[in-house]
């Protein structure tokens, strides 16, 4: 197998022939979904990588710091994560 491959939506192949669902849709507003998206692929024992020089996408948004614009939905999404993943 060739993992790191991303396959069809909604499903993603891993290096260790394991997949998982993508994002989860629990989700609402800002927050915590992309931290959550790597704890699946971390839950099946696939360690984290690195890959050093590779382009990465971001698409631009205003931001405030610290996020109080989004406070309500940070809550909310940490309430959600902490019930999938127990922290």
């Amino acid at each position: 197998m060739d993992g790191g491959d991303v396959t069809g939506a909604p499903g993603v192949r891993l290096a260790a022939g394991l997949t998982f669902a993508g994002f989860c849709e629990e989700y609402e507003g800002h927050g915590g979904e992309d931290t959550d998206y790597g704890q699946q692929a971390r839950a099946p024992g696939v360690p984290p990588a690195r890959a050093g020089g590779a382009p990465a996408f971001h698409q631009h948004h205003p931001a405030s710091g610290p996020p109080v614009a989004h406070v309500h939905d940070n809550l909310r999404n940490a309430e959600t994560f902490h019930r999938r993943w127990g922290w």
